[in-house]
């Protein structure tokens, strides 16, 4: 949907799933950052990834994808 020019919309999909919670909410979680940084506002991406990175310090997949959104969106 955000590809398509409608973050909102890709974004109301990934809520609703992290609404439900279970196991997959903290990939859900990632993949709203990654989509809002991708297509929308890369300092919140960053603030959100940063928030992830909080809960699982150490994580190299959550550390590498808010280094690519610095890199690609020219942030640092």
């Amino acid at each position: 949907m955000a590809d398509g020019g409608n973050l909102s919309g890709g974004i109301a999909l990934l809520d609703e799933r992290i609404a439900l919670g279970g196991e997959t909410r903290s990939n859900y979680r990632s993949e709203k950052a990654g989509l809002i940084g991708e297509f929308g506002d890369a300092a919140e991406a960053i603030k959100l990834y940063d928030t992830l990175i909080a809960e699982k310090p150490g994580s190299p997949l959550l550390m590498n994808a808010r280094c690519w959104i610095k890199g690609t969106r020219s942030v640092m």
